[in-house]
């Protein structure tokens, strides 16, 4: 088939002008040709052209098209490829079956020196990436397609075969870039190639194949890496590129190949990878290594590795505060895949470095480590800090499961983490005016947060009810400063909101038959503890915020009756309407949220409580509002709701009018949290 087919059929298919049909019937025509016999030694032609740059310096872009199809093309050939005799028993060959294999032999192996040509050759510099890794690919399966398993030599020793026969010499390429470069893309990609279901393996060839490449791995990691890295260092100007990839090689290898901790160690290029953290190019093919080795650490014999990996961590950590301090932006890059990493590695290795705490001079090591991961968490940036989070809920589990009588040892970690959530979760000052995509994070991050907070308190009773109390005080405490001052702070309603945040996250623990903590907890929490000058501000609906979250810390039907009483005080007190509108609202959601039942006997209770200052309303008036608000027609209708309630309201507001001691006396049952059911609402 003449190449020129191949272009016009690419070109219909890529060209912006082309139909959909005509894009079809280019594709299903490209795909044809791949399959049929031609298509190796056509694709082959088109990539040993040699690659003539415009101007510009840069590759026409129908020329990379046509690269791009070659390359792809050959790899598709040979990943396809399906022996037509049996592999398994050599010996049991006809003298047909032989010759065939030698053919087929002889025929990949020319196959993959030629494509190894292009892959080295003079245009390789200009050749797209994706080009390349075809090619590697292609390459890749040859070898592992036809490398037998009694063979003495490793796939190392077929590429350098490949190497040492291929069509520009070493010399050429400068100080051995591009053939460097070759030799760690095809590298990179055998073991991965192992795994790759798109490759045409019988289940014991691949079998075979994974052995092979495990053979391997000792030789690629204690000398070719360290070789090439050393090539590397020495020309760094000139092969720059070589370095990300080196690592990307590395890590294929530290997951395919199952090598041993102490040759990862004695070829030094752990510690490599650890440095490169802190380049901004090559940071993250860094932390793929450090994380692949991570994950293979799964029993005492990888101990010492573990050992060394936290000691990187703990020494990479304090490089990062340290820049923190002085030129936060030139860490930026790489401070959440650092924080990924090192809680990933805090979470593998709990179950080790927990109970190595118990040897005294390693203890330290530990705590060191735990500092490190608390220093990521304190980071004032939410996507940095949630990324340890799990660390901290899979470690208070742990200890609290097996050594939680050496809980105390570990308090301080988990007490610092809670303050610092705390700190992390209060609204900023400027939080009306963020984006709203930046306030749905925010509100994200606080659930996220919630859910943290959960996770940590209730591994035990214990942890529980201490988690409780300490939310319950600061809440007190916030209340006790609001008393002693004339003014309460600016920040008074951020801090206090903060700690019922912390606390509704408990809810469904706090004990019903407490009578020294809670009932005082829902009385400040009440709507008529609020200062005033906030609720006749114009800020009140960032201060209700403080009553969103008391929704959840309500459980029994009486505290559901001070909620009402709540709302009518809130409706008839001298609230912004825009107050009053949510609170009608809220009343009107009673029946959807509690039923029809208990709503109206709330509501009956309430007007005919003596002890409540709406029983001093007409009895007439009471009676017409009980009807009327139980009517669908005024459930169902919000304007018409409004009036009835406000109407009421109007009553109750004259009759408390003038007679502040005797409102007083009902503050005391009343409104433990009318916005929260606000809230609810909205």
């Amino acid at each position: 088939m003449e190449i020129s087919v191949i272009t016009e059929a690419l070109q219909q298919l890529h060209s912006p002008h082309s139909t959909p049909r005509v894009r079809r019937r280019a594709d299903s025509f490209l795909q044809r040709f791949q399959r049929s016999p031609e298509a190796s030694p056509a694709a082959l032609h088109v990539l040993q052209a040699p690659i003539v740059a415009d101007g510009a310096a840069s590759v026409a872009p129908l020329v990379r098209v046509e690269r791009a199809f070659a390359a792809s093309t050959l790899y598709t050939t040979v990943a396809s490829y399906v022996r037509k005799y049996k592999l398994d028993d050599a010996a049991s060959w006809t003298p047909e079956e032989r010759a065939m294999h030698e053919a087929v032999t002889a025929e990949f192996g020319a196959l993959c020196q030629h494509v190894w040509d292009v892959l080295s050759g003079p245009s390789a510099i200009l050749e797209e990436l994706n080009v390349q890794t075809s090619l590697a690919l292609t390459v890749a399966v040859i070898l592992l397609r036809f490398h037998e398993q009694h063979s003495e030599s490793t796939f190392v020793s077929a590429v350098e075969w490949l190497v040492t026969n291929q069509k520009r010499p070493v010399s050429e390429s400068g100080p051995c870039d591009v053939t460097n470069f070759a030799i760690l893309l095809t590298l990179k990609v055998i073991p991965e190639e192992v795994e790759n279901k798109r490759v045409k393996f019988t289940k014991a060839k691949r079998l075979e194949c994974e052995l092979l490449v495990q053979r391997a791995a000792p030789h690629v990691v204690q000398q070719v890496l360290p070789s090439i890295a050393a090539t590397i260092d020495a020309h760094e100007e000139s092969q720059g590129r070589l370095r990300g990839l080196l690592l990307q090689c590395l890590a294929s290898w530290v997951e395919f190949g199952n090598v041993s901790s102490s040759l990862l160690l004695e070829s030094g290029l752990l510690s490599r990878a650890f440095r490169e953290t802190m380049v901004p190019p090559f940071s993250e093919d860094a932390f793929a290594v450090i994380r692949e080795v991570v994950r293979v650490c799964k029993s005492d014999a990888h101990v010492p590795l573990m050992t060394v990996v936290m000691k990187e961590f703990v020494n990479l950590g304090r490089h990062v505060r340290e820049m923190l301090a002085t030129a936060p932006q030139n860490v930026a890059f790489c401070i959440k895949n650092c924080a990924t990493a090192i809680s990933e590695c805090g979470q593998a290795f709990i179950t080790y470095f927990v109970d190595y705490a118990l040897d005294p001079e390693s203890r330290n090591l530990v705590f060191e480590l735990l500092e490190t991961i608390l220093s990521f968490t304190a980071i004032n940036d939410m996507e940095t800090s949630n990324e340890t989070m799990d660390f901290w809920v899979d470690f208070r589990a742990y200890i609290s499961g097996k050594h939680e009588d050496r809980m105390q040892e570990f308090e301080v970690f988990i007490s610092r983490l809670l303050n610092i959530l705390v700190e992390r979760t209060v609204f900023p000052d400027d939080f009306e005016a963020l984006s709203a995509v930046a306030k749905d994070q925010f509100g994200v991050y606080r659930n996220d947060v919630r859910a943290v907070f959960r996770s940590l308190a209730t591994v035990s009773v214990a942890s529980e009810d201490r988690f409780i109390v300490d939310a319950i005080h600061a809440i007190f405490h916030q209340y006790d400063l609001l008393d002693k001052e004339a003014q309460p702070p600016s920040d008074w309603w951020r801090k206090t909101e903060v700690y019922v945040h912390a606390l509704s996250a408990l809810s469904k623990s706090l004990r019903e038959e407490d009578t020294t903590l809670v009932p005082r907890l829902f009385e400040l929490l009440s709507l008529q503890r609020m200062p005033q000058e906030m609720l006749q501000s114009n800020e009140l609906i960032g201060k209700v915020r403080l009553h969103h979250l008391i929704q959840t810390l309500f459980f029994e039907k009486d505290v559901q009756y001070h909620i009402v009483v709540a709302l009518f005080h809130a409706a008839g007190g001298a609230m912004p309407p825009t107050l009053s509108e949510q609170v009608a609202e809220v009343l009107r959601s009673f029946w959807s949220s509690y039923g029809r039942i208990r709503s109206e006997e709330l509501i009956m209770r309430l007007l005919s409580d003596e002890a409540v200052m709406a029983t001093h309303v007409p009895p007439r008036t009471r009676a017409d509002f009980a009807a009327t608000i139980s009517k669908n027609d005024c459930i169902d209708n919000p304007r018409k709701f409004r009036r009835v309630l406000t109407s009421f309201c109007d009553h109750f507001r004259k009759c408390v009018s003038g007679t502040p001691n005797h409102n007083a006396g009902a503050s005391t049952t009343t409104a433990a949290a009318a916005a929260a059911i606000a809230g609810h609402a909205m």
